[in-house]
């Protein structure tokens, strides 16, 4: 399921179909508890590697499958498998609809609506749809998960910091991740974000009474529409005690925001007080630089090889002016006895720069 490395010509093939995994033997001669669509899924040869439960309270059902697309992207597909509601018209073995959601990133497939919900897989749309399908879920989610594979999504944005560092070293056909590396995807980045709240949200209530009287499609379509879940819950103290809260926080924004526009003429002539220091700063540097490379070569100890040399050029130098002095003496421009003191100076010289050369250069 994982291998994108080499040509594979039936998975190739079964990109083309609707739902992949749909297509195997599905058994239609019952329905499938909650508990068997379940274990089902946690025990798919294909799924159970990267799929682990997200809380460990046993009533919840919520699990997180990791996957690799062909396009090498990490992504992390959310699946909740709610409970059923018990009421007439509804057996207790009856299993409610998956509800599937790629989590930690934002992006654009025909399968996905804009909260990255899956909402192009048929099977899962309605209960009625799933439970006609005769599907199990490890089916179903290996069909989603296969299929997003194939058709990878168009990423915008990786909305959690530690499911976006996955996604640069898969390269060149490697494996997925291993689990523990991304299963903190939304739970310890949600701690740390949650740390930072400096307002008493209210805790979230075990039970709705509201809805123990509403069916599960009616639920279900409540969901899909967004001025009935915003009339439903208006009369909820929750909800209002939550609207109050988010009504101060934007009006705290505003203070704030305000505050800050009052200081934006000292912002800004701070702000043009740094840039001429900067400028300043930029032009020291630039006349130190050359300075510092100058003092670093005249403190360095002379290499033996430039110490030999100067060494030479002096012993030629002193040469020359000793054959200079013999010619004045040839044309008669000193005496015979400045010649005999310049020359020996300067002979005396040639020879000692000489010597030094030939001790330097066998030391």
């Amino acid at each position: 399921m994982w291998g994108w490395g080499g040509s594979n010509t039936k998975t190739k093939a079964r990109a083309s179909n609707s739902f992949p995994a749909a297509r195997a033997s599905i058994s239609r001669a019952k329905h499938h508890t909650r508990s068997e669509q379940i274990q089902s899924y946690i025990n798919d040869p294909k799924l159970r590697q990267s799929t682990r439960k997200i809380s460990n309270d046993p009533n919840d059902a919520t699990f997180d499958t990791v996957f690799l697309t062909k396009d090498h992207a990490t992504l992390c597909l959310r699946v909740f498998v709610p409970r059923s509601v018990n009421t007439n018209a509804v057996s207790v073995d009856f299993c409610p609809a998956p509800i599937m959601t790629l989590i930690g990133v934002r992006a654009a497939h025909p399968w996905l609506d804009n909260r990255m919900r899956v909402t192009g897989f048929q099977p899962i749309l309605t209960d009625d749809h799933w439970n006609q399908s005769n599907l199990i879920l490890g089916q179903a989610v290996c069909s989603v998960v296969e299929h997003l594979q194939l058709h990878p999504p168009t990423i915008t944005e990786f909305t959690d910091e530690d499911l976006a560092s996955q996604n640069n070293p898969f390269l060149n056909g490697a494996q997925p991740p291993p689990y523990t590396s991304v299963a903190s995807v939304s739970k310890a980045h949600a701690e740390s974000e949650e740390y930072h709240i400096p307002f008493a949200f209210p805790a979230v209530p075990d039970s709705f009474k509201e809805l123990e009287s509403l069916t599960g499609e009616e639920m279900r379509a409540m969901i899909f529409d967004d001025a009935a879940i915003v009339n439903f819950f208006a009369s909820n103290e929750k909800y209002s005690t939550h609207t109050d809260l988010q009504k101060q926080i934007e009006e705290n924004n505003l203070k704030s925001a305000e505050k800050t526009l009052a200081q934006k003429d000292d912002i800004l002539a701070l702000n043009a007080e740094v840039s001429l220091l900067q400028e300043k700063l930029k032009g020291k540097i630039a006349e130190y630089e050359p300075l510092e490379r100058r003092y670093a070569e005249l403190s360095e100890p002379p290499s033996k090889k430039s110490i030999l040399k100067k060494l030479n050029q002096a012993r030629r130098e002193a040469s020359v002016e000793s054959d200079n002095v013999a010619e004045k003496l040839i044309s008669d421009e000193v005496t015979v006895d400045e010649y005999v003191k310049d020359f020996m100076e300067k002979r005396t010289l040639y020879h000692d720069r000489a010597a030094k050369m030939e001790r330097l250069q066998h030391s």
